[in-house]
């Protein structure tokens, strides 16, 4: 099976940079612009993880984790921030809103990889 991965992220060059890294292990890759939208595509289509942005005009990374994380369908969808901040306080508060963890940005494109594949390891496994 094909996993596939939601980038919720309101710049164009991140939702490209994360999207081919993706791609290229194979996964199926889906792009919103904001959290808005990022739930709209949530409830009609599968999707195995999604990484997300925190500042974000109309629904920010902080309100989307929280609304995702309310509905009992989404309750093991792994969710990981993507940010350039690394205030330790508002990154603990993404991760208690449901947050699987976070990678700061800028961000090295393998080591980025390695940090999704720790964080959620069911995804890189074989079939």
């Amino acid at each position: 099976m094909e996993a596939a991965v939601l980038i919720v992220d309101d710049a164009v060059s991140v939702r490209w940079i994360v999207g081919k890294v993706f791609q290229q292990k194979g996964f199926k890759v889906f792009e919103a612009v904001n959290g808005k939208e990022g739930l709209k595509f949530l409830d009609s289509h599968p999707i195995d993880l999604v990484i997300v942005d925190l500042n974000m005009p109309e629904m920010n990374g902080l309100e989307f984790i929280t609304k995702v994380k309310e509905n009992p369908n989404y309750a093991d969808l792994p969710i990981v921030v993507l940010t350039g901040e690394s205030n330790a306080q508002l990154l603990n508060i993404a991760k208690e809103h449901g947050a699987a963890g976070w990678v700061i940005k800028p961000f090295n494109p393998v080591k980025f990889l390695d940090s999704i594949e720790d964080l959620v390891p069911r995804l890189f496994q074989p079939d």
